[in-house]
Parts: structure tokens; sequence; C-alpha cells
């Protein structure tokens, strides 16, 4: 599968993806697990490329601009109470579903607020 330059493009990809595995297939507290037959969000993620370099892009995409494995691992370990769906696989479809949605929020959109809200702060102890 190849990325594309839209961010709700490639999403969408990714969670067509995941809808297409099975529930066998996820697991929770590792990435893979070591008979490499169950994944968690960014092991499936790392399958939708053709070859290495392309796995790697989709990872690196999905980490730099949809959300960090710190954001993504709760979800899929189900230790975020925002997302008490059952499975691993129901649970990081329905946060990928609010990201794209806007309900939650992206990497990028976390870093801005963090930057405005020191930039603010700044400004406040110059005055």
């Amino acid at each position: 599968m190849k990325l594309t330059k839209s961010f709700s493009d490639n999403l969408n990809q990714v969670i067509k993806f995941c809808d297409a595995t099975s529930e066998g297939e996820w697991c929770t507290d590792v990435v893979r697990t070591k008979d490499t037959s169950k994944n968690c969000l960014f092991g499936h993620i790392f399958n939708m490329g053709d070859d290495q370099k392309e796995s790697n892009q989709w990872w690196n995409w999905f980490e730099e601009n949809v959300a960090s494995t710190y954001m993504v691992y709760p979800v899929n370990d189900g230790t975020n109470p925002k997302y008490p769906q059952s499975t691993p696989k129901q649970r990081c479809i329905a946060y990928m579903r609010d990201l794209l949605n806007g309900k939650e929020k992206t990497c990028h959109q976390h870093l801005e607020d963090y930057f405005n809200s020191s930039q603010a702060a700044g400004k406040r102890g110059a005055e």
C-alpha cells in the first residue's frame, strides 16, 4: 500500500486495513508476538507496507503525523478509559475514527497546543 499526500486518505487506509484483520491477529503489551502471528496497532501498520522500506514509511508517517506509540499503547492495551471496547482491534479502530473526526488530537495538534501554552506562559512571565 502506498502513502498519499492526504492525511485522511492515509488514515482511512489504515482503518480499512485494520478492520480487515481478524480479532485473533491482535495482541497487547508487545508490538508483535514472538511467533509473529499477532500484532498491536503498530505491528499492523508496519504490515501495510509491501517491503521493509514501505513498512517503515507507514510506521513513521503514523507516529509522526497521527499518534505516537505513547498515545496508542494505552488504547491498544486497554488502559485508556476513553476506549472501553473489549478487544484491541475495536479500541484502536474507535480511536483512529475519533482522530479522523477530530474528537481526538493528533501528535501535531498536541505539540501545537503545548507550543501555544508555552508562548502564552512566556508572555505572562514577561509582563
